[in-house]
């Protein structure tokens, strides 16, 4: 009856471990997922100056990184959260830039800057959020 018990103990102290390794490899995942999209806008709003086009290209970036966000899946309950969390704020991004192209694209400098004030208050929730998952990814 000592010898299954005994072999138990090790297997316990292995489960931590596991779940550790499952949370480092979900948080390698979820940034790709973040990292790749935003690599991409940072290079997009490198390339010249703010159009409408400009605008409609990375309203359509946020709105991919809001469907990939919506699909990753991970059993680590605060990740999860966070993952959802960004996920709101990309949809959210990605409908305050498309705001921007259309008031752009009219002439309606009241709505542009509208747009503008609205991703200025986004990008700092998207920090709140980059520093969040940078926490849940290094506590044990």
């Amino acid at each position: 009856m000592r010898a299954p018990l005994l072999l138990l103990v090790p297997l316990l102290w292995l489960v931590p471990s596991c779940a550790r390794m499952d949370r480092a490899r979900d948080c390698r995942r979820l940034a790709r997922l973040v990292n790749t999209t935003l690599d991409r806008i940072e290079r997009r709003q490198r390339q010249g100056p703010s159009r409408a086009e400009v605008y409609d290209s990375l309203a359509l970036e946020y709105q991919f990184l809001a469907r990939d966000l919506g699909q990753f899946k991970t059993k680590d309950q605060p990740l999860a959260q966070t993952a959802s969390e960004y996920h709101v704020l990309a949809q959210a991004v990605g409908q305050s830039t498309a705001r921007a192209a259309v008031a752009m694209r009219v002439g309606n400098p009241a709505g542009l800057n509208e747009a503008r004030i609205e991703l200025s208050n986004q990008r700092q929730s998207q920090q709140a959020l980059n520093r969040q998952i940078e926490h849940v990814c290094r506590t044990p």
